[in-house]
């Protein structure tokens, strides 16, 4: 299990005079110092040293963040706030001074495997992989917010002629909710039933960047092994840059289109080149 040095961090942030204020989404959208990067970790180091022990207030400012990295990329120490949140988190839920929508949470978790009332289990299958064949595992906002978008994914690799199957688990989701709540035991128990599910599969491609990140990295940070290599679904698309350029439109595009990076896809995972690429292939066509 990995074991993260915060203490430098925190330290850093605490002294720093808000430099990566401006990279901030939360301290940007709510517009208060207790969101800022620094306020943040100075909670996070007075409750660590015992120097402000946490209460229901101080615990709530913990959750402003999105752990979306920006301000990692902003920092010339490279500190991570949202790594240094996500444990400060733990210790608010462990105090019993968590917001009360964090127990919400975990009960939802509890009866459907998911952040959702609704019962994703029943919108899918869990595949037999056969050799060589791809699991695709579904986001579970997809599931719950766009049922159809599993199906037009497989219809989709069905024209790259990739062996795949769906890996959709029970639970119906890879569990970073728990995590970013800091209901970190729960989470742990959650991930070693998601990996049961996975474990006769070589890979899987996953198509939310989020989800990704956590089967590939976090599982790894907390002790749980995944049987499977883990891909970003975008990975098994940009293989097939010449497959979309058939495809491509024969007249040439009259609107402009703009693509936003997922932060865990770019930042965590580092696919800044491969969305672009589909992009391209899908946009233009050979001459």
């Amino acid at each position: 299990m990995k074991t993260l040095d915060l203490s430098g961090g925190r330290e850093t942030c605490s002294f720093c005079p808000k430099l990566c204020r401006h990279a901030c989404p939360a301290a940007e959208a709510e517009g208060s110092e207790q969101a800022t990067p620094t306020f943040k970790q100075q909670v996070a180091i007075q409750a660590a040293s015992g120097q402000q022990p946490l209460d229901a207030e101080r615990a709530r400012v913990l959750y402003k963040c999105a752990d979306c990295s920006a301000t990692t990329v902003a920092c010339r120490h490279r500190v991570s706030v949202g790594d240094s949140l996500l444990e400060a988190r733990g210790q608010a839920v462990k105090a019993g001074v968590a917001p009360p929508e964090i127990q919400v949470l975990a009960e939802r978790f509890a009866a459907t495997g998911s952040p959702y009332s609704a019962d994703l289990r029943r919108r899918g299958t869990l595949g037999r992989p056969r050799r060589g064949e791809i699991g695709i595992y579904p986001a579970c906002t997809t599931l719950a917010h766009d049922p159809g978008g599993l199906p037009r994914i497989m219809t989709l690799l069905d024209l790259t002629q990739t062996e795949v199957t769906t890996a959709l688990t029970d639970p119906p989701c890879c569990g970073y909710p728990l995590l970013a709540a800091g209901l970190v035991d729960a989470f742990r128990a959650h991930a070693k039933r998601v990996a049961a599910c996975l474990k006769d599969f070589e890979r899987i491609a996953v198509e939310g960047a989020g989800c990704a990140h956590t089967l590939g990295v976090r599982y790894a940070e907390h002790g749980v092994r995944l049987a499977p290599t883990v891909a970003p679904l975008v990975d098994v698309l940009a293989a097939h840059t010449e497959r979309w350029r058939d495809l491509a439109p024969s007249e040439p595009a009259t609107k402009r289109y703009a693509y936003h990076d997922p932060c865990a896809l770019g930042r965590r995972l580092g696919r800044i080149e491969e969305p672009r690429a589909v992009l391209r292939a899908v946009l233009t066509r050979p001459d």
